[in-house]
């Protein structure tokens, strides 16, 4: 989400956020409570699962987030006090055609520790998950969710029915998608079922969520913290990786997403294994079938994603930040070379399909 909706200010190395009835929120943020949310991240989950790393893993776990010095719910104003990344030397990697694999693999690698610290702390604590059995994709904020995302969309598929690539039948699923069942679609893909594997995901992984520390001698990515935490959710943990993988990947990466699948499962599987969770490790074939049924989650939000991460800002003195705003003048060459591979690619695997169906 949008942190200009909140007052915020840093002192000595610390960023409090501060959530008054005089802040001018965007309604979605008000209506779905997010911020209590993302305190509820930060008093009731994050430090746990950090506490069930640390003793397992003895230093060998990277923090997951931004350390939480203080958070409070309530009068006179709610608030959340943390760590400043940028004091440590974390930033936003520079977006221009995507992450590399470097970028991805470190960010997939300390989602698959996070997810298995959650799944060992539902296990040792269910009531502290209990904040985050509901997504903010439901019918109440049906209306709100669509004007954020159906924009984007319908502008690709005006502009799918010109290129030679998509011309036809993959051009009609964008439209159908997007007049018919986009936000049907996210909410099949959201909802949890009890008897899945599950974790606490983070739901939000765009790239301005994601900060690296990099090498001095070579800029290589070393380290990655995520930050916003506000649509947390008990869930599967593909949503995370559709979202990671086709809002951020480079399109080789987007084309081939099994290199990051099969990272996040050997890490997973390991970080399980030494919480003595091991029994509660799907296997790799369900986590391919679950991104199969449930990946349309991260194409339709990653698609509206990567349109605002690579509009073309040459178009205009001060590109729209608001996804309802961009206009097809935003869309960069980039961002149509990628939808040009992309899309086909979508269209083959049958996830632009109504109701999926099996390849």
């Amino acid at each position: 989400m949008d942190r200009r909706h909140f007052e915020y200010f840093t002192f000595y190395e610390l960023i409090y956020f501060i959530f008054t009835k005089s802040v001018n929120l965007l309604q979605v943020t008000e209506k779905a409570n997010l911020f209590q949310r993302e305190i509820d991240v930060f008093a009731c989950a994050n430090n746990k699962i950090a506490n069930i790393l640390e003793g397992c893993g003895h230093g060998r776990y990277q923090p997951y987030g931004p350390k939480c010095s203080y958070t409070h719910s309530g009068p006179p104003a709610s608030l959340i006090i943390m760590e400043d990344l940028k004091e440590s030397g974390f930033r936003l990697a520079k977006y221009s055609e995507g992450l590399d694999i470097n970028h991805c693999l470190l960010a997939v690698n300390a989602l698959a520790i996070h997810h298995a610290g959650s799944v060992a702390l539902f296990a040792k604590d269910p009531k502290k998950i209990e904040p985050f059995k509901k997504s903010i994709y439901t019918e109440e904020m049906k209306r709100n969710v669509k004007k954020l995302h159906e924009p984007t969309l319908r502008r690709i598929a005006f502009e799918a029915q010109t290129w030679p690539e998509c011309q036809g039948q993959i051009a009609d699923k964008i439209q159908e998608l997007t007049l018919f069942y986009s936000f049907e679609r996210l909410l099949n893909s959201v909802n949890t079922d009890d008897t899945d594997f599950n974790v606490l995901a983070h739901e939000d992984l765009c790239l301005d969520n994601l900060m690296f520390r990099y090498s001095d001698n070579n800029q290589k990515p070393a380290d990655v913290r995520f930050v916003d935490f506000q649509l947390s959710h008990w869930t599967s943990p593909v949503l995370d990786l559709s979202y990671l993988i086709n809002a951020n990947a480079s399109v080789d990466i987007v084309l081939q997403p099994e290199i990051i699948l099969e990272e996040y499962y050997k890490t997973l599987r390991e970080t399980l294994r030494a919480l003595g969770c091991s029994h509660l490790c799907p296997s790799n074939v369900y986590l391919y079938d679950q991104y199969d049924k449930k990946c349309i989650f991260g194409i339709i939000l990653g698609l509206v994603v990567r349109g605002h991460m690579l509009k073309d800002r040459t178009k205009t003195d001060k590109a729209p930040r608001d996804f309802r705003r961009v206009t097809s003048s935003h869309f960069s060459d980039s961002f149509r070379n990628d939808l040009k591979k992309m899309l086909p690619y979508y269209f083959k695997k049958g996830w632009l399909n109504n109701t999926r169906k099996s390849i």
